[in-house]
Formats: structure tokens, sequence, C-alpha cells
């Protein structure tokens, strides 16, 4: 959806129910999506600084060990090539338990990202469908075995099953349907999330969309 479609509901996430299963769990799914488009974005801010360098100083990256004060944000921010850089007060650093710890180099992600950005963004939609998994596992006693209760539990096999249908052992038992969409015996095998070469069950804003009609019954 575009930002003049009249169907664009952009406060949906936000309207969860933070007293009930699906809160968190939207919102986590979100902040992955955020993070691959954000990593993306970082890649095309890269080569936008490249090309304004060869023009005029750009100021430094934020790296760690940098000192932080608001006139060297406003400084940075304030350079075309840097305004729609995520800001970051600290470089995340990822311990071990055995006291082996790493930066999160998130240029040396951004360059990884340019080089395998396809294959990434199959693995982005396939890992976000874990949303699928924990929403069942965490709600699967309320289920009530209605058809959107049964497509959720169809749509979390799929998560376990390659990213794909499966439908085995007389599976669907029940009727498994929501918004239209219905999966029966011929779905078997069908991509839960489709991309640019295959077309798929789901697109990424119906899993908000599913979990927001089932919250209404819980």
């Amino acid at each position: 959806m575009t930002e003049n479609d009249d169907r664009a509901d952009p406060a949906l996430p936000l309207n969860f129910d933070r007293s009930k299963p699906f809160y968190p769990l939207v919102v986590n799914y979100l902040i992955l999506i955020h993070g691959y488009l954000d990593n993306a974005s970082r890649v095309t801010i890269g080569r936008t600084r490249e090309e304004l360098s060869e023009h005029s100083p750009v100021p430094p990256t934020l790296t760690a060990g940098t000192p932080i004060s608001a006139e060297y944000v406003d400084e940075f921010y304030s350079h075309p090539a840097n305004r729609v850089t995520t800001r970051r007060a600290t470089i995340p650093q990822l311990a071990a338990t055995d006291g082996r710890k790493f930066d999160l180099d998130f240029d040396q992600l951004r360059d990884e990202y340019d080089i395998s950005s396809t294959v990434l963004g199959q693995w982005m939609m396939r890992s976000a469908g874990v949303l699928f998994v924990t929403a069942w596992e965490t709600t699967r006693a309320l289920s009530t075995k209605s058809p959107e209760w049964e497509f959720l539990r169809h749509c979390r096999n799929a998560i376990a099953h390659d990213g794909a249908i499966s439908l085995k052992n007389g599976e669907p038992r029940l009727p498994a349907e929501w918004n239209g969409i219905e999966i029966t015996p011929a779905s078997h095998g069908t991509t839960l999330f489709g991309n640019a070469k295959t077309p798929g069950l789901l697109w990424p804003g119906d899993p908000l969309y599913l979990l927001w009609d089932l919250e209404q019954t819980l």
C-alpha cells in the first residue's frame, strides 16, 4: 500500500492490546523488518556519501569511542548524506557465555547486504515467519479451532516446513480460511510468503491483520 492508499493503516500495530499475547510478538516482527529495511537504506546512504565526499567534507561516522555531544550529533545529521541514517547512541556489543564479545559492525553488515541482497531478502521473510510460530505456541490453548485459528496453525506449520504449506495425514482436517484465503489440499507446497520470483500465499502485512482479527476473539 502507498501513503495515498485509503486502505493504509499505519497505526494498526500500536492498536494491539498490550495486555494480550500478540503485542510483543508484533512489535518484534516490525523491528525485524525495520532492521532489514534500515540496512538496505545504509547501502544507498553509503553510496551517496561516497559521491558527496568528492565535493564536500562528510562528518565522521558515529563509532565506538567517539565522544557524543548534542553539537556533534547536530553536525553529523545536518549533512545531506547522513540525514536519513538511523541515529545510534551506542554500538551494540554481543557477549557469549565464555566471556568473548564482539561489536556489531553496521558497516560490515551493510556491505554483506549489498553483496547478497536477493538471498537475504528471501530469508528475511522466512525468519519473520517466526511470528507465526510464537503466536501459535503462545495462544494454542485459546484456539477455538475456527477457520481463522486453523489458518494460523497451518501458517505456523509452514514455517517449520521450509516456508511452504505442508498438508499430510489428512490435513486440513478442519476448514482453514482467513480474509478470503483458503487452505485446501491443493495448497500443499505453496510458498507462504511470496517473493519477486515465486508467488506466495501471503504478503508481509498479512500477519499483522491476521493476528489483529484473532486478538478480537480473545
